[in-house]
Order: structure tokens, then sequence, then C-alpha cells
């Protein structure tokens, strides 16, 4: 009986009317986690900054869209479980978009840096695999949950963070401070990493703020006129938006040089096209809108060069970028290596480095590094190679033309929305396709795409095709409903964990950097280890510390003196940063930063270690496989060459000492058959052909390299000096007067040229004053340098006791310096940002 009534009551229809609308309270707190992280996504992106990343604004934005995705995904999955159906849109992109996705994955796979192709690149990680499959499956999820109600959501989203783009900008151009001090230096001028790609998105604004106005005061536009209330709110919103209009023109007319014009132009003009063509009708008051804006943007196009803007744009960084015959260049001698594949998502720096051309030396910023292609199209051939590339034009081809049909077809629907964000759509496409673009660019590009197939298909009312998954109806699908939740679910927590680890070690490394600035001990390390620890895959991170233990290695040699020294320290630290710094290069050893840093790392150590001095070249030859067109590395493997002919000084080893001076003069000279120009790689040539013997070549090429400095640099015109006194003619003493002289009066507290002057003095039989200019030197030379003060002063008593210096005269052993960092001896360096280049320690002297 009792089990009778058990079973009667469980079958009951009334005790599951509880169930039921539990399941529809779930399903409704689901619905609203959906809207509002759709909301937080579109608001977010273009303004999202933390401040405390390592890697900059790129990476954090990317974080930040992943926290919102994956919460999106979750919500999504478990409301299609707790309603037991599960409903996916298609539409006719699905074909291209899983093509792309399997050869993405393809190149991942064969890629030379897997991880990076995975995760994406370290400072700007929008071009890898993963952020790739998460906007494709946020595409599906926006498209499968898509409606009005969401659009408003969106829409008013991407509104606000417009406004408030708009208004940080304009408070930086104005140099409004109203941050504490503490908070100012986390907090970044633009939002965006280039001022390129904020000025782009800045006029892909204007259509979809001119559709909201004309929308809101068009005819039909029923909730306006609701009641007085909702009349005043949309008054104020009119409002609002005009003057976002009027603030984002003044905006565009400021970053002038920084935007690519056709682009906007283009983009602009498929929105007045529409309208003039009536496929979009304009109804009330506003309809003079569009015909002023594109008037206003023709002027400023034609007139822009006649105002100076530089008062406001001047505290936006200047941007270098790829011309675009280097970038075909590239891309041609890439595809004879990686045709069909290419080198990985995310792989362009090593592709830049390999194929840069000879001729690219002769620019100015040839010390640049560049790990964005000008425009996707060329950077695409190189990274994702052909069949990537071919793809991905079909599909943005498709993609447009899909919405250009949807557009033409049932002009009875007037698709004001579709209009504005599609034009909004063709300005970035464009921009990216033929620009280099940040990765800010490629997610707005990615989630206005999607935007704009749902709206376009709503204002169609065009009802899209779709994948419905139920428990209700067969037990496959339900199958297959049960393995996307648990795959989901998996999926999720596992990238939640990874996401949250990836951004904490960034944060550490980042809060590292900034500690060492003002630090003396080891404080910083801790924090670097915990970040490596957390990213143990991050090799970058390892050079980092390497070069930290290095920094404190030479501390710890240049700031106390020998007896106070602690040897065991400086032994340890020198075995941590070759252990640090060789794991970085073995997580990434076709990084050519990698391969570079690893090398100046074991140069460093050297004038320690001389047993190692070999490791330091074997790295250089690597960095010169890596990058061979880069003339620096010829110069650091002929200094090597010098440091071994150096250490051979007794008369049975002279020819051995020549046979390497000449192996440096092989390598300083194919440094100048790189760069015509290039002043450090003569000077070595002079200094090696004064080795040799060969003193006149030696002056002709040491001119050079006083002729073609970028900046006038003291080395060149001391070593040119000493030179013309070796010559010891009359001309070659005035000569080197003149230069010693002409150093004093620039920096009146350098030694070598008052020991240049004192040993001029002293051939001219001038002691009196020789001996001045000795003394002045000494005076000169900072306490640590001991030995050199002792040679000074015993060459001021001789001079005093009628003893002549000259059969030693030559520069003091601190003359013949390195040419300073001005003169290219540092490394390259990496353009837009988003790449830190390593460090320089203490440089080595030849």
């Amino acid at each position: 009986m009792e089990k009778s009534k058990f079973f009667l009551m469980k079958n009951n229809p009334a005790n599951t009317i509880p169930v039921r609308s539990q399941r529809k309270t779930t399903a409704r707190i689901l619905d609203f986690v959906i809207t509002f992280g759709l909301f937080m996504i579109f608001l977010g992106v273009p303004i999202f900054f933390s401040g405390l990343s390592f890697q900059g604004v790129v990476f954090d934005k990317q974080i930040y869209f992943y926290f919102w995705f994956l919460l999106i995904l979750v919500a999504w999955v478990s409301k299609g479980v707790i309603e037991e159906e599960m409903e996916v849109k298609r539409t006719s992109l699905d074909i291209p978009l899983l093509i792309l996705w399997v050869i993405i994955l393809a190149s991942s796979i064969f890629s030379i840096d897997r991880w990076h192709s995975f995760w994406g690149y370290f400072g700007d990680p929008s071009r890898g695999f993963l952020p790739f499959t998460a906007f494709l499956i946020f595409y599906y999820v926006f498209l499968s949950n898509f409606n009005w109600k969401r659009f408003y959501w969106v829409i008013s989203g991407l509104t606000i963070s417009g406004f408030i783009l708009i208004l940080w900008s304009f408070l930086s151009i104005f140099e409004v401070h109203f941050f504490p001090e503490q908070i100012a230096s986390f907090i970044p001028v633009n939002l965006f990493a280039t001022t390129s790609g904020l000025g782009i998105f800045l006029a892909a604004l204007l259509p979809i703020y001119a559709v909201l106005i004309l929308k809101i005061n068009s005819d039909n536009f029923s909730l306006r006129n609701r009641n007085t209330s909702i009349k005043i709110f949309f008054d104020v919103l009119n409002f609002l938006l005009f003057f976002l209009i009027l603030a984002d023109l003044f905006l565009i007319l400021v970053l002038h040089n920084f935007i690519y014009w056709p682009a906007v132009l283009i983009g602009f003009g498929f929105f007045l096209m529409f309208i003039l063509s009536k496929l979009v009708k304009i109804e009330g008051k506003w309809g003079f809108l569009p015909f002023a804006m594109f008037f206003v943007l023709l002027v400023l196009v034609m007139t822009r060069a006649q105002f100076d803007t530089s008062r406001f744009s001047s505290v936006f960084s200047n941007e270098v970028s790829l011309d675009y015959k280097i970038s075909k260049d590239i891309a041609v001698q890439s595809l004879k290596e990686k045709a069909f594949l290419g080198a990985g998502p995310g792989n362009y720096g090593y592709i830049f480095s390999l194929f840069r051309p000879r001729y690219f030396n002769e620019n100015m910023f040839y010390q640049f590094r560049f790990f964005q292609g000008s425009g996707m199209f060329f950077e695409s051939l190189s990274t994702i190679g052909l069949a990537g590339t071919v793809v991905t034009i079909f599909l943005i081809l498709l993609f447009l033309n899909v919405c250009l049909y949807l557009l033409i077809k049932n002009r009875d629907k007037n698709k004001f929305y579709s209009l504005g964000i599609f034009s909004s759509v063709v300005t970035l496409i464009i921009f990216s396709a033929l620009r280099s673009t940040e990765g800010t660019i490629l997610f707005l590009i990615a989630l206005l795409s999607a935007l704009l197939v749902g709206v376009i298909y709503q204002e169609s009312e065009i009802k899209i095709p779709s994948l419905r998954l139920s428990f209700k109806y067969s037990s496959q699908y339900a199958l297959a409903l049960s393995f996307v939740f648990m795959a989901v679910s998996v999926g999720v927590v596992y990238l939640f964990v990874f996401i949250g680890k990836t951004w904490m070690a960034d944060a550490l490394m980042a809060k590292a950097q900034r500690e060492k600035l003002v630090s003396t001990d080891e404080k910083p390390l801790e924090k670097m280890f915990r970040a490596s620890n957390l990213n143990p895959r991050e090799g970058i991170y390892q050079i980092k510390i390497g070069q930290e233990y290095m920094r404190l290695a030479n501390r710890e040699i240049s700031e106390k003196k020998k007896e106070d020294q602690d040897l065991n320290k400086i032994t340890n630290y020198l075995n941590f940063s070759i252990a640090a710094s060789q794991k970085g290069y073995d997580l990434l050893k076709n990084n050519i930063v990698m391969a570079e840093a690893l090398a100046q790392i074991y140069e460093n150590a050297s004038l320690y270690v001389p047993d190692i001095g070999h490791l330091a070249e074997d790295y250089y030859k690597r960095s010169a496989e890596l990058e061979p067109q880069n003339p620096l590395f010829d110069v650091k493997l002929g200094q090597i060459r010098m440091k071994e002919a150096a250490l051979k000084s007794s008369e049975k080893e002279k020819e051995a000492r020549e046979a390497e001076l000449k192996k440096a003069l092989e390598y300083f000279n194919k440094s100048i058959e790189k760069k015509k120009q290039y002043d450090p790689g003569y000077y070595y040539v002079a200094v090696t052909q004064d080795a040799l013997g060969n003193l006149d070549a030696a002056i002709e090429n040491m001119n050079k390299a006083v002729v073609y400095t970028y900046a006038s640099n003291s080395n060149y015109f001391l070593t040119l000096g000493f030179l013309y006194l070796k010559k010891d003619t009359e001309d070659g003493r005035k000569i080197a007067g003149d230069i010693f002289r002409r150093v004093i009066s620039l920096d009146e507290k350098n030694a070598d040229a008052h020991y240049g002057l004192g040993v001029l003095n002293e051939k001219n039989k001038n002691n009196e004053e020789a001996i001045k200019e000795y003394e002045k030197a000494a005076e000169i030379l900072p306490e640590n340098q001991k030995d050199l003060k002792e040679i000074l002063k015993k060459m001021i008593d001789n001079l005093r006791n009628g003893i002549s210096n000259l059969e030693a005269q030559k520069p003091m052993p601190s003359a013949l310096v390195e040419p300073s960092a001005t003169a290219e001896e540092v490394a390259p360096v990496e353009s837009n940002f988003q790449t830190p280049a390593p460090e320089l320690t203490p440089k080595t002297n030849p």
C-alpha cells in the first residue's frame, strides 16, 4: 500500500510543476547571464585594460574576452541541458569557417613555434589557433542566442564603449590628469595598442552613430512616442549621439596622420551609396546627416595637411610599420620555404627576420623587428600559407557577398542597423587587409561581423536554419547534447584555470620589472620565478630571469671594491643566468630574440669566465642564421675574433694573432656589405686594420665611421684622433689636436681626450702642458680605475724627471672602446608593441 502511494505521488503531473518552475527560473537566470556577458564583451573589448600586465593592453583585452566568452558558453550549454534541447544556427559561412579552422590547426601543428602558434605570440596573442577557435565558437553561440533584445543590449554596450573611448582620448590629447600619481603610472594614454588602431576604430564608429540617430528619429520608431519620460530619454540620447559624432570627427582630424583614409572613405561610401540608391530610406528631419558627415570627411582628407594638430596628437606615440614592397618581398621568399601551411600563426617575426631583404638595412629603422606584416594579406601568406590565405579571402568575399545580397533583398525592409554595422565592418576589413593590424582591431572585426550576420537576418526577417539537439526526440541527439555538455564543462574549467594562471604570471612579471628599477637585491627574482612557474612554457620569462641574474652579477662586481666582492655570489649569479637563459632558448629555439639574448648573456659572462666565450660565438652564429641580413651579428662575431687575437700576445703567436685579426676583418667587411653606411662596421674595420699595421686604411675607414654615424660619437672621434696621432705627421698632429679639443668642448670631463692632448703636447715638446692634461685625465678618472690613475701618475713623474713617455705612446686602455649605444650597438628593437626587446647588459670591450 505504501509503495503504491509513493508511485502515484511520484507520477502525479501536479508534483512536476515546482520542478518545471524551478527549471524555468534557472533558464531565465542563465539567459540573463548570456545577455549580460554579450553586453560586457562589446562594452569592454575596445576600452578594457588592467595596467598590470607585462605584455600590454592587447593581452589584457584578450584575457577579458576569454573570461566573458567562457561564462557565456557555460551558461548556454547549461541552459540547453536544463531545457533538454540546444539549437545551433547554421549559415552559408559554415564550410569555409570549418576549412579555415582545419588549416590553422594543421599550420599550428607543423609550426616552427607550436606553443605560440597555439596560444598567440607574446605581446599580441591575437594570431593563434586558440584565439581563432574562441572567435569561431563565439560566432555560433552569438547567432544561436541572437534576438532583438540582445541586439539592444549589445549596441548599447558598443555605444557606451565608444563614448568612454572618445572621452578618454579627449582627456589624453588635452593632457587632463585627474588620477592620483600612484595610479596614473598604470594608466595608458591610448586604450588601443596603436594610434592607427584607435583612429580607424573611431572612424568605424561614425556610421553606427549616424544610424542610431536616423533610427530614433525615423517616423516608424514607435518607442519614442510611448510617454513623456521615454520621449525625453530619446531626446537626450539624440543630443548625446550628435555630440559623439562631432567629437569623433574632431579626434579623426587630430589623428589624421595615423588614419588610413581609403578604408574610411570606402566604408562610409558604402553607407552613403545605399542611402542615395534608396535601398535604405531616410525618414525625418535628420536626413541631411550622412551627407554632411561624408562632406566633412572629404574636407578633412583634402585639407588635413593645413591643420597643425601636433599640439594635440603629440601625446600619442609615433608608429613605424613595414611598407608594402618589403612585406611583399618577404611573403614571396617565405612561400619558397613553406608555401602551403606557412610558418604557423603568430610567427611573422620569425619570417621577417629570416627573409628581410638586404635593402631594408638602408632604411633608418633597419634595427627594428616587425611581428606584423603590412596588412593581413601578406602576413597570412607567411604564417598560414597559400591554403589559409586563399580560404580567408574566399571567406571574406563570401561574407561580404551574403551581407550585400541581404541588404539589397526585400527593399521594403528598411535595414538601418545592418547598413551602419556593414559600413563599419568594411572599414575595418580594408584597414586590416592593407595595414599593420593590432589584435584589438581583429577582435572588433570578429565581434562586429557576428553582430552584422545576426542583425541582417533579423532585419531581413529571414529565419536562419539550425541544428537542434534534444533529449526529447532522439537518443542520438540526447547523447550528443550530453557529450557537448561534458566536453564544454571540462574545457571551460581547464581554460579558466589556464587563462587565470597566464594572466597572474604576466602580472607578476610586470611587477618584477617595475621593482627591479629601484631594487638592489634579489626581490624581483622571487616574482619572476613565480611567474615562470605559473607559465613554464613562456621562454621570454626565462630570458628575463637570466638577464636579472647577470645584472646582479655586474652590480656585485662594479659597485664593490675587489676585497669586498663575494666570489661565491658572483659565480652563482653567472651560473643561474646562463641556466635560465639556456632554458628560455630551449623553449623557443627558432626565436631570434631568444638566440640573441642568450648570446649576450654568454658574451657578458665571458668577461668573468673566459672559457665560455666560444658559446657566445655559437649563439651569435645561430642568431645570424635566424636573421642573416643583420649586420650587427657580423660585428659581434668579429669582436669575438679580436678578443681571441688579443690573447695571442707573444712573438711565437704572432701568425696566429694575425690570422684571428684577418678573420675579424672579414666579419666586419661583411657587415658593411650588408649595410653600406654601417658606422660600427667601419669603426671595427679601422681598428682591425690598425692592429694589422695598415694605418692609412684605418684612418680612411675611421673617417667614414665618423661621417656615417647618426649621432655624434665621441669614441669615433677619439679613435680617429689617436690614429692621426700615431701617423705622427705635422698635419696628423694638427688634426688630432683639433679632434681632442672638439671632444673636450662637448665634454670637459672626457679623460681620453685630455690624455690625447697630453700625448700631443709631449710630442710637441710642451711638457708643462702635457703634465696639465695628464693631471686632468687622472683627476677625471673614477676611483675604481686605480690602475689607470697609477699609469698616469708614473707618466707625469717621468716628464718631471726628464724621461719621455713617447716610446709607449698609445691610447689609454680605456680609449679604444666600443661605439656607444647610439651607434647601433644595441640589439634591434621590436615594433608595435607588443614584445619587450631583450635588455642589454654592460658592453664588452675589444
